[in-house]
């Protein structure tokens, strides 16, 4: 696609940036904007610029997650509203959802997790954790259609 379409890839945060030791509380959100604004580096060059992963994902995992340690809704809706605002970061122009069956992304999740060298343990953690996510997928979906 890349090449066909003349198309620049922002990758995801994890894969683009190392993690801290002490992770900074905005350290996630504000990485977010330092990959829009790699995008918008790259405008000039490229017919398309492609994020690999949502920009504002923070947000939904918040209220999806609202019991594991990330940024809460509130703090991280202010957090965008001032980024946005201060135009830091935008909403991408054409939102691409990409689908794969359940089995196919529960095979794909295991061969990362053994190419990043995870225990069997932590694997299906983060496979039942995506499974549980699936369902609050389905009941939205369920009210939108």
């Amino acid at each position: 696609m890349m090449a066909n379409h003349n198309a620049f890839v922002v990758p995801e945060v994890n894969k683009l940036f190392a993690r801290p030791k002490n992770e900074p509380v905005y350290w996630y959100l504000d990485r977010q904007v330092a990959r829009w604004e790699i995008g918008l580096r790259q405008v000039e060059n490229f017919d398309w610029i492609i994020f690999d992963g949502d920009l504002f994902q923070p947000l939904w995992f918040s209220w999806i997650y609202y019991d594991e340690p990330w940024t809460p809704l509130e703090e991280g809706k202010i957090f965008y509203q001032k980024h946005i605002l201060e135009e830091r970061i935008g909403f991408p122009d054409v939102y691409f959802v990409l689908w794969i069956n359940p089995e196919e992304r529960r095979k794909r999740a295991y061969k990362r997790g053994r190419c990043l060298n995870r225990d069997e343990t932590r694997i299906a953690r983060k496979i039942q954790r995506y499974d549980a996510r699936r369902s609050s997928t389905q009941v939205f979906q369920g009210i939108t259609s």
